[in-house]
């Protein structure tokens, strides 16, 4: 088969390093955090364009958004990422322990020349585990997946911590519906729903 890079060359434009990826398959809007700062590369992959050569290039509608000063606190900045499948919900996850994380919002529906973007987003952290620990993210590779569940239909993340002792399951639409601090897209720490975070003993 043909290789294509992309026509851009993100870590040459000082933008930094394109740190994992992830896709909404139904979409095709794909994503890359850019690790050590508060922006993620959107890609709407469904409006790509290939060049031939050796080898060829691709481009298509592109978007840094940039989520601070909400995602300040994901530790190392935006690094892991999963899509929930069918949910257009994305988990965007910090990396060298912390315990910020946050949510994406991804659009619906997309045409070949629509620029892709999050229409809405929410940051948190995890809570302390039930042992009391506070909660410090997987490091690499990144310990961050995402899943639509079989059972009751919604969009859930799912994150371990350094040490592997505990899971944590995240609604991300509830999350989403959380009231914010004021001005902001931060969950209010205190106003997040019951429910919204389940720990699971490894």
């Amino acid at each position: 088969g043909a290789v294509y890079n992309s026509a851009v060359t993100f870590s040459a434009s000082g933008l930094g390093e394109l740190d994992s990826t992830a896709e909404d398959c139904s979409t095709g809007i794909g994503l890359a955090p850019i690790e050590f700062t508060e922006s993620v590369v959107l890609v709407n992959l469904s409006g790509a364009i290939f060049t031939s050569g050796s080898p060829g290039t691709w481009s298509a509608p592109t978007n840094i958004q940039d989520f601070s000063p909400d995602f300040g606190n994901l530790s190392a900045g935006d690094s892991g990422s999963a899509v929930a499948p069918g949910s257009h919900l994305a988990i965007i996850a910090g990396e060298f322990g912390g315990a910020g994380f946050g949510v994406l919002q991804l659009q619906t529906a997309v045409t070949a020349t629509t620029t892709p973007a999050a229409t809405d987003w929410v940051s948190a952290n995890v809570p302390n585990d039930p042992s009391g620990v506070p909660w410090s993210m997987g490091l690499d590779p990144h310990t961050v997946t995402a899943y639509l569940s079989p059972n009751d239909g919604k969009a859930y993340g799912l994150m371990t911590n350094d040490t592997r002792t505990f899971l944590v399951k995240v609604d991300l639409a509830l999350l989403l519906s959380a009231p914010r601090i004021a001005a902001t897209h931060t969950a209010d720490p205190a106003l997040i729903p019951a429910g919204t975070f389940t720990f699971i003993a490894e």
